[in-house]
């Protein structure tokens, strides 16, 4: 099963496409323990896409090799990125038309060596590539042999690959941004030291947020607010 969402980087989409099932087998090199993970096929996902094995473009992948958690290199909404979620190194490369990836583990990083055992033991098997489409795909044309119901990529260019938890669940999806809604409502109501309710904050404009985060105080219209509590029933305006 395949999954599929977007994220942006310098003004580039990427799409981090997720195969579960498919992790393959430990081998040893010298002292590594090295992990196989099938990363992409060409068979049609859940989304009627389909990944032209013969286009990748791994160089850059392969100069650079990093191995995530969670796709959490990018950071999210209220947090930095973290140097722990990059859990290992890898290396790409075509095989039996499929994309295949090989996983060392970063010995000195326990969230690593956490993903690692639950690798061995079979609690995670899931990985998640990372890329930009490259050229202009098209939809399927059945003289090909093609399903014109499917999108057919042209090639990618990979980025990163990440081991993930089981993602193809919309609930869970919708519940990790609900989560990730709540923390940045704590850290605003922090970072204004606690001057305002959440149910102020979750009332104000993106903007009046931002201004008060920088030390500005936007004036309320009416002359009467005189308290944080009953800010929300008014319009700012904004100071620039």
């Amino acid at each position: 099963m395949e999954t599929m969402i977007e994220m942006h980087y310098r003004n580039t989409i990427i799409r981090p496409r997720t195969i579960s099932g498919q992790y393959r087998g430990m081998r040893k090199d010298g002292d590594d323990e090295v992990f196989t993970f099938i990363a992409s096929t060409s068979d049609p996902d859940r989304h009627g896409t389909v990944l032209n094995q013969k286009g990748w473009k791994l160089k850059n992948f392969n100069a650079n090799p990093i191995i995530g958690y969670q796709h959490n290199l990018y950071g999210d909404m209220c947090n930095a990125p973290d140097p722990d979620d990059v859990i290992g190194k890898g290396r790409a490369y075509i095989e039996d038309a499929e994309l295949l990836v090989d996983v060392v583990f970063d010995s000195e990083n326990e969230k690593a060596q956490t993903i690692k055992s639950k690798v061995q033991r079979g609690f995670l098997r899931t990985t998640s590539v990372g890329f930009i489409e490259l050229g202009e795909g098209h939809k399927g044309n059945d003289k090909k042999d093609e399903d014109p119901n499917l999108y057919y990529f042209k090639g990618q260019e990979l980025l990163e690959i990440s081991i993930v938890n089981i993602p193809s669940n919309p609930n869970a999806k919708k519940k990790s941004f609900r989560s990730q809604t709540f923390d940045a409502l704590k850290f605003i109501y922090r970072e204004l030291g606690g001057n305002y309710r959440f149910s102020d904050i979750e009332d104000m404009k993106v903007r009046d947020v931002i201004d008060l985060l920088d030390g500005k105080e936007p004036e309320p219209i009416n002359e009467e607010v005189t308290t944080a509590t009953t800010i929300r029933k008014y319009k700012y305006e904004i100071i620039k």
